[in-house]
């Protein structure tokens, strides 16, 4: 229905030429399945402007984008530019949950903010969050070796008893 006034307009402004031809009844139908080509590119960008939202940190581009574009009813500028910002935010996504698992660790989540904000572009950003990431799993390396570790000496101890305990038990 919103695009409806736009359409009508334009085809009004065509029948008004005074022409009465084959042409003209093309460009009618062109406007018109150009206008509903547009609802389908509506629909894609409602979508991504919807998904863009809920992560909240990309709105301020989208806005900007959106200022940058003026609005025009025969052009999708408002739909590419969410497409991109969507387009932007998957490619976000993975180290944002990369982030998000390297902050399990409290003690490293001081050190990766200020890496953060001392990093100047997105790809040094992302360079801090999978670094940050890798020293997680470093650091879970080593809880898991430490307690295999307990687990060996503690077995050592009694290893000798078990021995005696199987070569008797088990004569050849």
């Amino acid at each position: 229905l919103y695009r409806a006034p736009y359409a009508l307009g334009k085809c009004w402004e065509l029948l008004r030429d005074g022409r009465d031809d084959d042409d003209q009844a093309v460009n009618i139908r062109f406007v018109i399945l150009f206008q509903a080509l547009l609802i389908m590119a509506d629909l894609v960008g409602l979508v991504c402007t919807v998904i863009v939202a809920v992560f909240v940190y990309r709105l301020p581009a989208l806005w900007a984008m959106w200022k940058e574009n003026k609005p025009q009813w025969d052009k999708p500028d408002f739909q590419l530019c969410s497409v991109i910002q969507f387009a932007s935010l998957m490619l976000d996504l993975p180290f944002i949950l990369l982030g998000l698992v390297a902050s399990a660790i409290l003690w490293r989540v001081p050190f990766m903010y200020r890496g953060l904000y001392l990093a100047d572009n997105a790809s040094a950003r992302r360079s801090v969050v999978v670094r940050h990431c890798c020293w997680f799993l470093v650091d879970v390396l080593d809880a898991v070796f430490l307690v295999l570790f307990a687990v060996i000496v503690g077995t050592c101890m009694r290893a000798g008893r078990l021995l005696r305990d199987i070569k008797a038990d088990y004569t050849w």
